[in-house]
């Protein structure tokens, strides 16, 4: 038999236990549900023929432990030495008909017949004639509302102008009717709406009059809401942390430094850091029972704070997740962005040595680098065009909120989303089959390219290398060993 040993351990594989809770905001709701195309159900028999996933990516993580990620709903698991080796001997042909008798004979027949079951479930084995090729069913449709251009800081990657235009009740509600409108048109089962700006919480009355009427809207259709309020944190009070808390409306706050190394990320108009008060606003928010989400923007200007940062989120057990500088690329004033490659691969990996510390309970396959999603794969980065509606103040409607220059149509039309899905004159989100630079990788499926708008097609017809390619391929293998470690921690426990 080769390498397997009576004196292993029993054959294990260790799986997240609820593959469906994520973490929220790293375009997790805004992405397409992705399905497996399996062209027949799976036959366990001893007549049926299993090769290894084609697309299966392997990886060992120490002499015990190999980590794989599979292009499947259930797509990661981690398996101790023993099931690697019966997995490895469940690849030889003519070992099929021994499977039964030599395996079990050491591990019993019980055994060996729910890791190889196991292995087939996770797409690790696969019938020789299932295909496993991602295709979108997205159940979500997502809307960005933007509720007011104002805001009191001047973050160095923000791309908006800052106008003084605020969102009205009445194009507020019309907002909310014409998401309704959409979601009833298209069948979707779930809405989720995103209260951002500017700083949403300078409108925070206009929060809670379209959060009452959204959740009127809910009941009435029977459609699942969700909503999440994106701000700077800095307009926190006591009052506004029981009203969201009570109302069950998500809160994602912006944080990139501790303020101890550097404080210039996200700065008041004067000039001054807000790192200070914001973290002292979460540690209130946490004292009465609300705990938010962290968004960390990563850029050269505050990557040595990254691993500091990281120690503050992880010891307060809050979920977060990393972004990553938007305006690389064409559509952006290139040379107004400092970016060094080589210093942001080196100050993600000491934050990652931080996280490696403080193994948190949520899955790392989603949040730990910029739209990049490695717990399920996908044909698009994100629903860009598909399922993503994006709304100013004034009640024009755009495909994405990075390019509010040329609105697709208003709140007003009888549908906008179906505006936003036949218009093709803007940015268009193409499948990540169709990006001749990504057909090719091994992470296609869930890296999909990144940001459709750092990938876009340049006007010479040429396609641009995605934006942070080298950093994704030197950063996602280190991240597949972190959430192997954390499933490791937690489910041997």
């Amino acid at each position: 038999m080769g390498n397997i040993s009576k004196f292993n351990d029993p054959p294990k594989i260790y799986t997240q236990k609820n593959r469906f809770i994520q973490s929220y905001g790293q375009c997790d709701a805004c992405s397409p549900v992705v399905f497996l195309n399996k062209d027949k159900p799976h036959a366990i028999s001893p007549d049926t023929e299993f090769v290894k996933n084609k697309n299966l990516v392997v990886q060992k993580i120490d002499e015990g432990y190999t980590a794989f990620l599979t292009p499947a709903i259930n797509s990661f698991s981690v398996l101790n030495k023993s099931a690697f080796d019966c997995f490895e001997y469940f690849l030889i042909p003519e070992n099929s008909t021994k499977i039964n008798q030599e395996l079990s004979d050491i591990w019993g027949k019980k055994t060996v017949d729910r890791i190889f079951k196991k292995m087939v479930d996770l797409g690790i084995l696969v019938d020789v004639d299932a295909s496993f090729i991602p295709h979108e069913n997205p159940d979500t449709l997502t809307a960005w509302l933007h509720i007011t251009d104002r805001c009191n800081l001047r973050c160095q990657s923000c791309y908006l102008t800052h106008k003084n235009i605020d969102m009205s009740l009445k194009i507020g509600i019309a907002a909310i009717d014409a998401i309704f409108r959409s979601a009833l048109i298209h069948n979707y089962s779930h809405i989720k709406i995103k209260y951002a700006g500017g700083e949403p919480l300078f409108k925070f009355e206009l929060i809670k009059r379209l959060h009452f009427h959204a959740v009127e809207l809910s009941k009435k259709h029977c459609i699942e809401l969700e909503e999440v309020i994106l701000t700077n944190g800095t307009l926190l009070d006591v009052e506004k942390i029981h009203s969201i808390k009570e109302w069950g409306v998500k809160l994602t706050i912006s944080l990139d430094e501790t303020g101890k190394k550097t404080n210039q990320q996200r700065i008041f108009a004067n000039g001054e850091g807000s790192a200070n008060k914001v973290k002292m606003l979460v540690d209130i928010s946490l004292y009465h029972g609300l705990a938010p989400k962290i968004s960390i923007t990563l850029t050269s200007n505050n990557i040595n704070e990254f691993p500091d940062l990281t120690r503050w989120v992880l010891k307060r057990k809050l979920s977060f997740n990393i972004n990553f500088d938007r305006r690389i690329g064409d559509l952006f004033n290139k040379e107004s962005i400092k970016y060094d490659e080589a210093e942001m691969i080196n100050g993600i990996f000491a934050g990652y040595k931080i996280i490696e510390q403080y193994l948190p309970q949520n899955s790392l396959l989603a949040c730990l680098a910029d739209r990049i999603n490695l717990s399920a794969p996908r044909l698009r980065t994100c629903s860009l065009g598909l399922s993503y509606l994006v709304i100013n103040p004034l009640g024009n409607v755009y495909k994405c909120q990075m390019i509010m220059n040329s609105p697709v149509t208003t709140i007003y039309s009888n549908d906008p989303l179906a505006h936003v899905i036949k218009n093709d004159n803007q940015i268009q989100n193409k499948i990540v089959d169709e990006k001749n630079l990504c057909s090719a990788c091994k992470w296609k499926y869930w890296c999909t390219g990144g940001c459709p708008l750092n990938a876009q097609i340049s006007n010479k017809g040429k396609e641009l290398q995605p934006a942070y390619c080298n950093l994704y391929k030197s950063i996602i293998p280190e991240i597949i060993r972190l959430e192997a470690l954390r499933i490791l921690k937690y489910e041997r426990n």
